[in-house]
């Protein structure tokens, strides 16, 4: 018989009687499944989506431990947390979120007025500005 990795419960059909957890089958693989999958849960509002959010968070590597060692009923499955967060990502843009940083962002004044056109004048706060506020702790 097999047992249930979520909670070690002898199962007895698909699913565990105990916790819930639905029996692991080849066909969970699938790509349809996966999508499915994210469709659910981001449509379905339960705290397994908070909860993976938190954890992810605030303790690194306690998804990916409990995912081994098959406690996954708690938690979203990784693809579908994946998925999401790609989507939200790649939309972020279109509603004014500016997830990219320009040269100019990005570079001392220094190296801004270096890679200037031969006889561009630059302001004063253009040429003083320290670019990324890391700047300062990586500059050698």
């Amino acid at each position: 018989m097999a047992e249930c990795a979520n909670c070690g419960v002898t199962l007895v059909g698909g699913y565990c009687h105990a916790c819930g957890q639905k029996r692991f089958d080849e066909r969970d693989r699938r790509f349809g499944h996966l999508l499915h999958q994210f469709i659910e849960s981001a449509t379905d509002l339960d705290n397994r989506v908070w909860r993976s959010l938190r954890a992810l968070l605030f303790q690194p590597g306690l998804l990916t431990r409990e995912y081994f060692l098959g406690r996954r009923s708690r938690w979203i499955s990784p693809i579908s947390l994946f998925l999401a967060v790609n989507v939200v990502y790649f939309l972020a843009p279109l509603h004014g979120g500016d997830l990219t940083l320009q040269f100019d962002q990005q570079v001392t004044g220094r190296v801004r007025a270096l890679a200037s056109e031969p006889g561009a004048a630059l302001d004063e706060r253009q040429r003083t500005q320290e670019g990324q506020t890391h700047a300062r702790y990586t500059m050698a």
